[in-house]
């Protein structure tokens, strides 16, 4: 997925468009290195990172990493189920799921 979007960036010219991308699950297994692969990619000027817990300590280790997308974490708001702030305004949303063997 991250291949598609740098493909897709590259074609538009990655200077002239500003792409974000929301990860949902990101505090997950496959969701930190997938947040920090975002955020080391030349095509991506924001990461989103959106999970039930435990989120916003994630977005804190990846700030640390000196590139120049913006990262932000959130939790969902009490007793709600609406969309995820962080997938609104996103250009790509990744939800990692693991596979069943």
């Amino acid at each position: 997925m991250l291949a598609k979007v740098a493909t897709t960036a590259s074609r538009r010219g990655a200077r002239s468009m500003s792409m974000k991308v929301a990860v949902l699950g990101a505090a997950g297994g496959i969701g930190q290195p997938l947040s920090m692969l975002c955020k080391l990619s030349p095509h991506i000027d924001e990461v989103a990172c959106y999970d039930v817990v435990g989120t916003p300590g994630v977005a804190a280790d990846l700030s640390h990493i000196p590139t120049h997308a913006k990262i932000t974490g959130a939790l969902p708001a009490a007793g709600t189920c609406a969309r995820p702030r962080p997938a609104r305004r996103a250009r790509k949303l990744a939800q990692p799921r693991p596979s069943r063997a």
